[in-house]
């Protein structure tokens, strides 16, 4: 679906991907509704913005329905419509084995992983069927459809966004939503560090490990390869060659896949020591 005055509502458009997809659609004539929990990431988005008239701002907890169910209301007082919705919003807990992470930890990325995603969905759903076109994308992870070690929560529940949104190209086949999963590798968000439940000496060295060269694709880019995707329609949207090739390499050989992954995550995942 093209995005050129179609009104899109994107999660976790404070920082990032989101903000840098937010960005991107406007400049392609699109309205966004720009969703975020951080007031002043909003607010930082909403000053790159160049035509401040396509861009209203919502300060939304994905994981209170109420919250999101009234956002439904307020996106169609500011924009009259809405014909895309981008499930974005994420968050990382503590890098630890799964028997050593808090349940607190895995309580609460599941909450914004999964259940957020759940939520926009149910409350968007009407008012997309009724749209003529509509899409909706569903920002899943390499860690959803493959295996990485000290992320098990993170991973289990980009997998399960993965998962619902596979069944979702099946069930809305014959309706106006197309659906679009994307599987994001190596992006230089700070999207672990600005993850709860981190301690500053963590926070830190996660910023520097991101920083440096070679680590990922910028949101910026990757936001280029979203948008791509989208209006081309691929079901499936792979951000970065890492994502890619290991999606191409877990087909062929599923043992060789997590062999690798394990072998460049002792590599190259900072020492938390």
């Amino acid at each position: 679906m093209k995005v050129m005055d179609k009104t899109w509502v994107v999660t976790g458009a404070g920082s990032g991907m989101g903000r840098a997809l937010t960005l991107r659609m406007i400049r392609a004539g699109a309205r966004v509704a720009a969703v975020d929990y951080n007031r002043e990431a909003l607010e930082e988005t909403k000053n790159l913005v160049a035509d401040p008239a396509k861009l209203s701002t919502h300060l939304v907890d994905v994981t209170d329905y109420s919250q999101v169910n009234a956002l439904v209301g307020e996106v169609a007082d500011q924009h009259g419509c809405v014909d895309g919705l981008v499930n974005n919003a994420g968050i990382m807990h503590p890098f630890g084995s799964f028997t050593e992470l808090p349940l607190a930890h895995m309580e609460k990325v599941v909450a914004v992983n999964w259940w957020g995603v759940v939520y926009l969905l149910k409350a968007f759903m009407p008012t997309l069927l009724a749209r003529p076109e509509a899409q909706i994308v569903n920002v899943s992870s390499m860690g959803g459809f493959l295996a990485m070690p000290n992320i098990s929560v993170y991973g289990a529940s980009k997998a399960a966004v993965k998962m619902l949104s596979e069944v979702l190209m099946l069930e809305l086949k014959h309706t106006s939503i197309q659906t679009s999963v994307v599987f994001p590798g190596s992006v230089v968000t700070h999207f672990a560090a600005n993850s709860p439940d981190l301690d500053e000496a963590t926070r830190k060295k996660l910023i520097e490990f991101s920083d440096k060269e070679g680590v990922g694709l910028s949101p910026t880019d990757a936001a280029e390869i979203i948008f791509r995707g989208l209006e081309k329609g691929k079901p499936r949207i792979y951000v970065g060659k890492d994502s890619r090739m290991m999606d191409i390499l877990y087909r062929i050989s599923p043992r060789l896949a997590l062999s690798r992954v394990s072998r460049l995550a002792a590599k190259q995942m900072p020492n938390f020591d």
